[in-house]
């Protein structure tokens, strides 16, 4: 048993570090995509949450998945697409908030 838990141990430590030199490596996102081109974007992304902002800016900016999402954030890939959609749902109300069109 105790060889399985240092075996797992080991897998996840692996996992961890080519999550992070991936994430070390990933191209900048591209100018059509820059919040900074956007401030009614960047606006309402300051009126979310602190949590709401950083798992949109894992997937929008950093381009992570879901479940390296949930990697970064220590929670089941399950609970990070939820919280993703959920994230997305309240920037939309943010953003037709501002403008109703």
């Amino acid at each position: 048993v105790a060889r399985n838990i240092v075996r797992n141990a080991e897998r996840s430590r692996r996992r961890r570090e080519r999550l992070a030199a991936k994430a070390a490596s990933a191209a900048p996102a591209t100018a059509t995509s820059s919040p900074e081109r956007d401030p009614e974007v960047l606006a309402a992304l300051g009126r979310l949450r602190a949590t709401d902002r950083e798992i949109l800016r894992l997937h929008a900016w950093e381009d992570l998945g879901p479940s390296e999402i949930a990697t970064v954030l220590n929670i089941s890939a399950g609970a990070a697409k939820v919280r993703l959609h959920r994230a997305r749902r309240r920037l939309a109300a943010e953003l037709d908030q501002k403008d109703p069109r």
